[in-house]
């Protein structure tokens, strides 16, 4: 993985994040990553999105 334009700072905090959790930080940042993608959003905002995508689908 590679995130050439991370802050170092951040990405310092997520070493020692890594580090806590006995984890590679590849596995960490993958843990936050999910973590993320499987929170529940509000009704309003995934309509909205499924909006905005839709809009822009090119369509027969």
């Amino acid at each position: 993985m590679t995130l050439p334009k991370i802050d170092k700072d951040v990405l310092r905090r997520l070493q020692v994040r890594a580090a806590v959790n006995d984890r590679s930080l590849q596995a960490e940042i993958l843990d936050i990553l999910t973590t993320a993608a499987n929170e529940d959003l509000p009704a309003e905002a995934v309509m909205r999105a499924i909006t905005q995508t839709t809009s822009h689908t090119v369509t027969d």
